[in-house]
């Protein structure tokens, strides 16, 4: 019974010295984060850290457990054995249970749901909403400056515009696609519901100026040229037509007034803001850096956001 109960002892203790040394692999590995050694650069990085955290956190209690049991009948054999072995044993569960299930595993579990559903999110608002938008306001802002830039010649406005007009019918196209997208895109928050909202707005919004009828009032003499309100793109051909000589007037107009009335127009949608948006993308992306960031303390994260 005592060889037994010694043998035991031994192979705890072994189990035991075993469990130490895996316990103490993501000690070391936190210290080195905490002075900079160890960053992360890098999704996969991320992912090795947390995916070694938690095989490391199962083996270390895995460990402690059967150093635990093996340890365990050393206390009652005659005289008693490896009561140290068993304290320590016991502690090493302890400290191993709490890292697994207290740390290794609700940070990989929170980071896991930011890369599959929070990020994703991310990415469709950002290449179907903000992209769209900022390459249309980019376009529009730039047939203003052409505008505002030719309004010594309305023959040189009219030569420029026409490529610019081009480049928009694809953004228009782009808006379109991003409508859809972030129409069908599965929120991961009911917090973020407002992003998705505010996106189609903005969306459609836009898209409105470019290809709805009613969107901009003329002013006099160009609601009789056309109608009282027109599109964005019907703004744009016409003001091109007219300026180039295509289309004439009842009475001539002093060269530029063209170009003024196209950067007036344009300037109202450059200029139009939607503050919820911008909340709401910034509270995402700060969401995001946040989630990284705490669970993956102590280590930097350089992983870019946003």
């Amino acid at each position: 019974m005592n060889s037994n109960s010694s043998l035991l002892s031994r192979l705890g203790l072994g189990a035991a010295i075993l469990a130490l040394i895996a316990f103490l692999v993501p000690v070391v590995y936190m210290l080195l984060g905490v002075i900079g050694v160890v960053q992360m650069n890098s999704a996969d990085d991320i992912k090795g850290l947390l995916s070694a955290a938690v095989i490391v956190g199962i083996v270390a209690f895995a460990l402690a457990v059967v150093a635990t049991l093996l340890n365990l009948p050393g206390l009652f054999s005659d005289p008693r054995q490896g009561v140290i072995t068993l304290i320590g044993s016991v502690l090493l569960l302890l400290l191993s249970a709490g890292f697994l299930f207290g740390m290794a595993l609700p940070r990989a579990s929170a980071v896991q749901n930011l890369n599959d559903k929070v990020i994703p999110f991310a990415r469709t608002m950002q290449a179907n909403c903000a992209t769209p938008l900022n390459d249309t306001k980019d376009d529009l802002t730039t047939i203003r400056t052409v505008a505002d830039s030719t309004k010594s010649s309305d023959a040189a406005y009219a030569s420029r515009v026409g490529t610019y007009i081009n480049i928009l019918r694809t953004d228009d196209a782009k808006l379109v696609d991003g409508i859809q997208a972030v129409q069908d895109v599965t929120v991961p928050d009911p917090k973020y519901q407002t992003l998705k909202d505010e996106c189609l707005k903005s969306l459609k919004s836009m898209q409105a100026f470019l290809d709805n009828s009613q969107a901009v009032p003329l002013p006099a003499p160009f609601d009789k040229l056309v109608s009282p309100t027109v599109s964005g793109f019907t703004l744009l051909t016409t003001s091109a037509a007219v300026a180039g000589g295509q289309v004439a007037l009842p009475t001539p107009l002093p060269t530029g007034t063209i170009q003024t009335l196209i950067s007036q127009a344009l300037t109202q949608v450059i200029n139009a803001k939607n503050d919820a948006l911008t909340k709401a993308g910034d509270d995402l992306t700060k969401d995001i850096k946040d989630g990284l960031n705490n669970n993956l303390a102590p280590f930097k994260v350089n992983v870019p956001v946003g």
